[in-house]
């Protein structure tokens, strides 16, 4: 729910403060996608994340791998990612925040 308030805590906590939340959002936040399996929301998260924080993830119980496996084929058909996007979001922005090879 972060990055959809991320306009209005900023407006409110950012008052008077020499950092806003907005960069400490920008700089130190990697938002995982656990079983939010809509297009919508990953829009929401793509206009206030930089895609190269931004990874899959399953949140089992509660998400399946076959849905998101099924969101994930979503996600690439519909174009809202480059293929190079995509790919971070699939596993090398992961890879890149644990810094594995």
């Amino acid at each position: 729910m972060v990055p959809s308030y991320l306009w209005r805590s900023n407006a409110v906590l950012s008052r008077g403060r020499p950092t806003s939340l907005r960069d400490v959002w920008r700089n130190n936040i990697w938002v995982a996608i656990s079983a939010v399996w809509d297009l919508d929301a990953m829009r929401m998260v793509l206009a206030v994340t930089d895609v190269r924080r931004v990874m899959y993830a399953v949140d089992y119980p509660f998400g399946s791998n076959a849905e998101g496996k099924a969101f994930m084929e979503e996600l690439r058909k519909s174009k809202l990612v480059s293929e190079k996007e995509f790919k971070g979001i699939a596993n090398g922005n992961a890879k890149a925040f644990l810094r594995l090879k």
